[in-house]
């Protein structure tokens, strides 16, 4: 199979890219206040979903009580969300005996709010509604099922989601309620608890007659799609060149999103990668980012390299594939490195170079003095030189080397 890649191979190979992502999904799971962040310079496109914390079933006595209500489950889309920050709020479930939390997010249309559910009492709480615009698909929760009576069973708390089920009422001491679907909990028997309502959103199921407790509701959640920008990473740059035996990539982030870390991958024939290293991202960041990695055994040869980028949950993308040339046997030493003004070539007599050339990172020559007798060249910085990486390209025996070069 025939492969093409960027020129310059031996020298460096230079890809100026976005990472070609899968959609990225921030979840919040844990009841509280959180900010989602479009970054400056983007827009987004964003589904999102919310559903309210479920009700606990009523505790009132150790008489049977009903289930508790479900929370509400809303959702929407929205189109081209402008940089800036955005309110989410995840509700709690609720103990047995209390209503609960409601879960909200505020976009660009304004606060959508799924309610949570509530207690049950003898007769089963009712299920959360919404509030604001909410889109298509939103339901309010089911209702939990009420007991059978004193010295019966409890009722099903109520489901949370879309056309949530109520929970089944109690038919009689031995015959409890069951759980709404999706995630409502089932009611006790005489003398048992009821069980606990499934997060997002399920009511808790009500207890039984001297049954221990009734249910806790299960715990609101939010969850935020962004099916197209900002992309979790954009690469800059992505450089690989020689440090003598060892093989230094480069590479800049101009912003990133939910990155997790950059896990190194190489491979001999450019087909089948292997991981070689992992170097942590930055989270979600709008400024530039440098990063570094050396291959401490490349083979001997062309090697491969690309970058997996992993988003804190779990999703992934990878970079374009770059390739250098690597020496069996490395006869040749630079020092200093880093450098300030000038560095040093050391190599065998009887193997001496018959070209040496300075280039920058974008394979631009740079002029500089270059002086030396049998065996050693010094090669002086201009002055004018920024700080970075740079390459020395050296030509003996009708070989190239290239060896990387730092500017302090």
């Amino acid at each position: 199979m025939s492969k093409t890649y960027l020129p310059f191979l031996g020298l460096l190979c230079i890809s100026i890219m976005q990472l070609n992502a899968q959609a990225v999904t921030m979840a919040y799971y844990t009841p509280g206040n959180y900010t989602f962040t479009v970054p400056t310079g983007y827009v987004a496109n964003i589904t999102v979903q919310a559903w309210g914390g479920g009700g606990g079933g009523g505790n009132n006595n150790v008489r049977a009580k009903g289930g508790g209500g479900g929370g509400a489950f809303v959702t929407n889309t929205y189109a081209e969300v402008p940089e800036g920050d955005y309110a989410i709020v995840v509700g709690n479930g609720g103990a047995p005996g209390q209503a609960g939390g409601s879960s909200s997010y505020t976009f660009t249309e304004g606060t959508v709010t799924a309610e949570g559910g509530r207690q049950g009492g003898n007769n089963g709480g009712n299920g959360g509604g919404f509030t604001g615009m909410a889109g298509a698909g939103s339901s309010n929760g089911g209702d939990g099922g009420a007991r059978s009576g004193p010295g019966g069973a409890g009722g099903g708390g109520g489901g949370s989601g879309v056309a949530a089920g109520a929970g089944g009422d109690a038919a009689g001491p031995n015959s409890a309620g069951v759980g709404g679907v999706p995630g409502g909990g089932a009611g006790g028997v005489d003398g048992d608890s009821g069980q606990n309502g499934s997060a997002p959103g399920g009511g808790g199921g009500g207890r039984g007659d001297n049954g221990a407790s009734s249910g806790s509701g299960g715990g609101g959640w939010v969850i935020v799609i962004v099916s197209s920008s900002p992309l979790p990473v954009e690469l800059s740059a992505f450089e690989v060149g020689l440090e003598g035996a060892k093989v230094a990539l480069h590479w800049t982030t101009a912003t990133e999103l939910n990155n997790e870390k950059f896990i190194i991958e190489s491979s001999t024939e450019g087909e089948i990668f292997s991981a070689i290293g992992e170097i942590q991202g930055a989270g979600t960041i709008t400024e530039t980012r440098d990063y570094r990695f050396v291959h401490h055994t490349p083979f001997a040869g062309v090697n491969y390299y690309r970058l997996k980028q992993m988003d804190f949950d779990g999703n992934f993308a990878y970079s374009k594939v770059v390739a250098v040339e690597a020496p069996g046997k490395v006869d040749m030493l630079l020092f200093p490195n880093p450098a300030k003004d000038q560095i040093y070539l050391q190599y065998p007599i009887n193997n001496g170079p018959s070209q040496i050339q300075l280039f920058d990172a974008l394979g631009r020559r740079i002029k500089t003095s270059i002086t030396g007798n049998t065996g050693n060249y010094e090669v002086k910085l201009p002055e004018s030189l920024a700080g970075g990486t740079y390459w020395l390209k050296v030509e003996r025996g009708g070989k190239v080397q290239t060896l990387a070069i730092v500017k302090q």
